[in-house]
């Protein structure tokens, strides 16, 4: 017999007696992600993002769980928007504001991976733990594939904005649901690490928090009541289970 065949019984014997369990997805996992995010009304900037996963089903090639998470955006910009009249009645004129937002949304998300390494395991009873237990020994990798993961949010938006030519300030807030997805790829080690490159697409379009007309004059501020996010990010993560 040869050193191969050998190997491979001691090995198959090996996974009978429960003494080499076939490794798997773990089923928590929490992840950082980094990366940049573009919406429609304000500069692309910064955005990183923090989420705890729970897995649901995290054998064979179609993979799910579901996952908590919180974002974080900041960004200051000035830009040439309409702002409320001086005079009741006149058109509004075009003026420079200076903007100072910030953002932290609440995302619920539910992701779907396609695991390229189950998909190509030998399909013969018996044959996949072995394979898969083979593939452990012999490198780090544990799982490579696609993933998509749609979400709904939460986004509330701080607004500071002024217009120094007036000498007017106000700071306002923006709040509303939205949704969006995110796809790529990832990979996770034996070691209980993982990766993933992504594209994120999101839209949402945040309402302005009114007050009552008595409160403040809004002469020389924004007139816009609505922030539009839709937009795409691009990301790199890196996560632990256990």
């Amino acid at each position: 017999m040869s050193d191969v065949k050998l190997k491979t019984c001691v090995l198959a014997l090996a996974l009978m007696l429960g003494t080499l369990p076939p490794a798997h997805a773990q089923s928590v996992f929490f992840d950082f992600k980094f990366g940049a995010f573009y919406p429609a009304e304000l500069p692309g900037g910064l955005f990183p993002n923090v989420a705890l996963h729970k897995s649901i089903d995290r054998d064979g090639v179609w993979q799910w769980d579901v996952g908590v998470g919180a974002g974080y955006y900041r960004r200051s910009n000035h830009d040439l928007v309409y702002v409320a009249p001086v005079s009741l009645g006149a058109s509004a004129p075009a003026e420079e504001i200076d903007f100072t937002r910030k953002m932290t949304p609440l995302q619920i998300k539910l992701t779907m991976k396609i695991s390229l390494i189950e998909m190509n395991l030998p399909s013969f009873p018996g044959t996949r733990s072995l394979a898969k237990s083979g593939m452990s020994s012999a490198t780090s990798l544990q799982d490579l594939g696609f993933f998509v993961r749609p979400y709904a949010a939460y986004f509330k938006l701080t607004s500071e904005e002024e217009n120094r030519v007036q000498e007017r300030s106000v700071s306002r807030t923006y709040e509303d649901w939205g949704w969006g997805a995110e796809s790529g790829i990832y990979l996770s080690t034996v070691n209980n690490v993982a990766v993933t490159i992504s594209v994120l697409y999101n839209r949402a379009t945040l309402q302005r928090e009114e007050v009552e007309a008595n409160d403040t004059d809004d002469a020389g501020l924004p007139i816009a009541k609505d922030v539009k996010l839709h937009g795409f990010g691009f990301f790199l993560s890196m996560g632990w289970g256990f």
